[in-house]
């Protein structure tokens, strides 16, 4: 299982590899219980799996809308690339909250350009409602 445990280790059984991998996949198959699940990997130590996390989020669209203020939470101290997958994560999923964060971080001085397209592309996005979730 892919559960983190109760405790703050989150010990597991497999790779960070594989762990990260079931967590991409659980982002593309509907099932709404998968979303409380998959946000506890937001905490995760582990760089490589709250990424997993936020991207996994990211696929699950507006079924995962009450986990954007914890992608929020993640922006500062974030790198840039777990920063571009915050981007992404929440212009796919929509919603006020997406534009509101989104907003706020185009504003943001001093962000690389690359960052700055996918802010853009990702706040007309969530504008229009987010991407809907893969059928």
């Amino acid at each position: 299982t892919i559960r983190p445990s109760s405790d703050s280790s989150f010990p597991s059984p497999v790779s960070p590899w594989t762990s990260s991998q079931l967590l991409l996949a659980l982002g593309s198959v509907e099932h709404s219980p998968a979303v409380p699940v998959v946000a506890e990997y937001l905490k995760h130590p582990h760089p490589e799996l709250r990424s997993a996390a936020v991207r996994s989020l990211g696929r699950m669209g507006n079924r995962a809308r009450d986990k954007v203020g914890a992608l929020v939470a993640l922006w500062d101290g974030a790198d840039e690339t777990l920063r571009r997958d915050l981007a992404i994560a929440v212009s796919s999923i929509g919603g006020e909250s997406a534009v509101g964060a989104l907003t706020r971080w185009v504003a943001e001085e001093g962000l690389p350009a690359g960052l700055q397209r996918t802010l853009h592309v990702g706040l007309r996005a969530a504008r229009e409602g987010g991407v809907p979730p893969p059928r």
